[in-house]
């Protein structure tokens, strides 16, 4: 019973989270042009698919093995998932208030959907970002480390 509450509930609260405010932005995209909901809908959406990624997508054994044979490779994954983390953070940052100008702004249909998808994609592919960063930063300090830039 308590593996069902911890593993479902918490993934029906975040598809209900996300159901709800992708519903209530497309009704307030087509009233009023505003998208910062959808904005938050792509946000949750990438969380949890980076989630998803990266509790079920394994490392290549060769960065598996690299990670885990010594403190060194350790700290250096920890410094690279730091930075990650920082950058993935301000991007969504940013993306976010440049959507939250935009309503304010009055500027609600002119720009139209093909200034508006690449902004709620990047959202989405840096909420990921957020999740997978132990995976990313893993492959990242790896592949920095076999270049000599660690």
């Amino acid at each position: 019973m308590a593996t069902l509450l911890l593993s479902v509930l918490p993934v029906a609260s975040i598809m209900a989270a996300f159901a709800y405010s992708l519903a209530y932005g497309i009704r307030m995209y087509r009233s009023s042009g505003q998208v910062s909901i959808l904005g938050v809908a792509s946000t949750i959406a990438g969380l949890a698919l980076g989630r998803l990624a990266d509790r079920n997508i394994s490392l290549p054994r060769r960065v598996d093995d690299w990670v885990n044979s010594g403190v060194d490779h350790f700290l250096a994954l920890l410094r690279v998932e730091v930075a990650l983390l920082f950058l993935f953070a301000a991007v969504v940052s940013f993306l976010a208030i440049t959507l939250l100008r935009r309503d304010a702004d009055g500027r609600a249909r002119p720009a139209g959907r093909s200034r508006l998808l690449p902004l709620l994609g990047m959202l989405f592919a840096f909420a990921i970002g957020i999740t997978a960063r132990s995976k990313l930063a893993a492959l990242l300090a790896y592949l920095m480390e076999k270049g000599h830039l660690l």
